[in-house]
C-alpha cells in the first residue's frame, strides 16, 4: 500500500486512556463533527519604520472539538473532573422524583407512592399540589402528622390525602428516594473544585485509499498529551449534542514534543 490520500469515511472511536498506565479513563463510539485545528504564534522583526523583515514561528496549538450525538455520561464525568456514581447495595444515590397521584373513590383516602422517602415528616413532603386537568399546580396542602380537612399525612410510602380532597382530583407529590441495588440510580457532578484529568487521546478513524475505495482502513489520531477542557454547552433537547473539546500540549520532557499523530497502518483494513 502507498497511501497518500486518505478518505474519511467515519469516526468508529475515541478514547483517552491515562498517560502513564494506559488505563481506559473514557470512551465515546458516536462522534461527530470531528475538528483537529492547529495553529501558531509568530514574532516580526522590523526595521525603523516598522516594515517587516522577517518573521520567526514561536509557538505551536492544535485543539480538536466534536461532539457525541448521545448525551454521554462518562464523557460528562471527565469534563467535569468527576466519575460516574452508580447506586448498589452499599452506595447509596439519592434522587428526586416527581410523581403524580389520584384521589381515590371510597372513604380510603389513601395511595401508595412508588418509593419510599429518604426523609420523615415536613422534611420529606412539606406539601402535595392538586393539578389543573393541564397539569397546572393550583393549589398546595401542607402536611401535619395526622391528615384532617386541610392537611395531608403520610408513613413510609403509603399517603394519606386530606379528608376534603375528592375521588378523581390529582396532586404533585415531590419527593427524594435512596437508590440502591433494588432502585437504580446513576449520578454525574459537577463540582467547583473539581477539573478533567489529562491523557492520551486516541481515536479510530476509517476511511480508504483514494485509488482502492473498495478497501477500507484503519488509522489512527493520537494526541499523546491531551487535556479535556471544562468548557460545555449542552442543549437538553433531542436533536441537542454532546460538545467537547480537547486540547494537545506537547510532551514537555520528550525529545519529540510531538503535539499529534495520524498512523495508518499498512495491511490493517476495516470492516
Amino acid at each position: 500500500m502507498q497511501l497518500t490520500n486518505f478518505v474519511i469515511n467515519r469516526i468508529s472511536r475515541g478514547v483517552m486512556l491515562h498517560s502513564t498506565t494506559n488505563e481506559l479513563l473514557w470512551s465515546l463510539s458516536q462522534i461527530e463533527s470531528p475538528s483537529l485545528t492547529v495553529s501558531s504564534e509568530s514574532v516580526d522583526a522590523v526595521d525603523a519604520l516598522s516594515s517587516p523583515i522577517m518573521s520567526f514561528d514561536r509557538a505551536k496549538s492544535v485543539e480538536f472539538s466534536a461532539q457525541s450525538s448521545l448525551l454521554d455520561l462518562g464523557l460528562l464525568a471527565a469534563q467535569s473532573g468527576s466519575s460516574v456514581v452508580a447506586s448498589d447495595a452499599s452506595t447509596i444515590v439519592k434522587s428526586p422524583f416527581f410523581e403524580e397521584v389520584t384521589v381515590p373513590t371510597g372513604s380510603d383516602k389513601e395511595t401508595t407512592l412508588k418509593f419510599t422517602p429518604s426523609a420523615s415528616g415536613a422534611v420529606a413532603i412539606p406539601y402535595i399540589y392538586r393539578l389543573k386537568s393541564d397539569g397546572t399546580p393550583i393549589a398546595k396542602v401542607p402536611y401535619a402528622s395526622t391528615s384532617s380537612a386541610n392537611a395531608f399525612s403520610f408513613s413510609g410510602a403509603t399517603l394519606s390525602f386530606h379528608t376534603t380532597a375528592d375521588a378523581g382530583e390529582r396532586y404533585l407529590v415531590i419527593y427524594e428516594y435512596d437508590g440502591d441495588d433494588t432502585n437504580e440510580v446513576v449520578s454525574v457532578t459537577n463540582r467547583a473544585d473539581e477539573f478533567p484529568k489529562a491523557g492520551k487521546f486516541i481515536m479510530n478513524v476509517v476511511g480508504a485509499d483514494v485509488c482502492d475505495i473498495s478497501t477500507s482502513y484503519m488509522g489512527y489520531l493520537i494526541l499523546p498529551q491531551a487535556k479535556l477542557t471544562s468548557n460545555f454547552e449542552l442543549t437538553f433537547t433531542t436533536e441537542g449534542k454532546h460538545p467537547f473539546t480537547i486540547k494537545a500540549m506537547q510532551e514537555y520532557c520528550s525529545t519529540d514534543k510531538a503535539l499529534f499523530q495520524l498512523i495508518v497502518p499498512q495491511g490493517l483494513s476495516a470492516a
